[in-house]
């Protein structure tokens, strides 16, 4: 990320220009975005005046945003990539929704069915890949949940000495998922050998009703 500058200083813009070319993925991040609008200007004032996708003023800023997505591999950093896939994709499945709703394709549906819904269904996703497939979330977003997360992954306890690391934790909940969560057996656990050798000390603190 680029350095934060003190408030108390004025630089000038020699030095925020300087910290931003030290920056790799701030310059890798501005090459996406700067390739992405250009290409996307581009094509949709071309389009906007063929003769094929003219008729349809919908048509042109859709084939525009689809040509210019692959200005996204400019972007060096893969987990930034999907993120910014994942929310692109949540974005246009929500405007589908609503576009088809307003033309009448869909039913009628009760009042609180909205495309609000597809805010849980994005969460769910994102907190899936979070556990299966953290390499592609960015280490901030990461660190984020893992701030917020002390009610469902517990920090150590004050009468513990010894406790794993949150992301042992979460590598934890990975391979029980894999594993079709079974049953809790406390002993069978603490005789458990790789990832969840680290974990032992959660086992002796399980609650065998909750595992259930």
């Amino acid at each position: 990320m680029l350095p934060l500058i003190s408030i108390y200083s004025q630089p000038s813009l020699k030095e925020i220009l300087s910290l931003f070319i030290k920056s790799k993925t701030s310059l890798s991040f501005a090459r996406f975005l700067s390739g992405y609008l250009f290409l996307y200007k581009i094509l949709l004032r071309s389009l906007t005046f063929h003769p094929i996708t003219s008729n349809n003023p919908a048509l042109p800023p859709f084939l525009a945003a689809f040509l210019a997505s692959p200005a996204l591999l400019l972007d060096t950093s893969s987990a930034r990539r999907i993120f910014i896939a994942l929310h692109i994709a949540t974005k246009t499945s929500q405007y589908v929704y609503q576009a088809a709703r307003e033309n009448g394709f869909l039913p009628q549906m009760p009042w609180w069915w909205g495309r609000w819904l597809l805010f849980i269904f994005s969460s769910a996703h994102l907190i899936w890949c979070y556990i299966n497939d953290p390499e592609s979330f960015p280490d901030s977003f990461s660190r984020y949940i893992i701030a917020r997360s002390s009610t469902y992954v517990n920090p150590c306890p004050d009468s513990q000495t010894v406790w794993p690391h949150t992301w042992e934790i979460v590598e934890g909940c990975r391979e029980v998922t894999g594993m079709g969560f079974p049953a809790f057996d406390r002993k069978k656990a603490m005789e458990l050998d790789g990832v969840f050798k680290n974990l032992r000390p959660v086992f002796e603190k399980a609650n065998v009703g909750v595992w259930r």
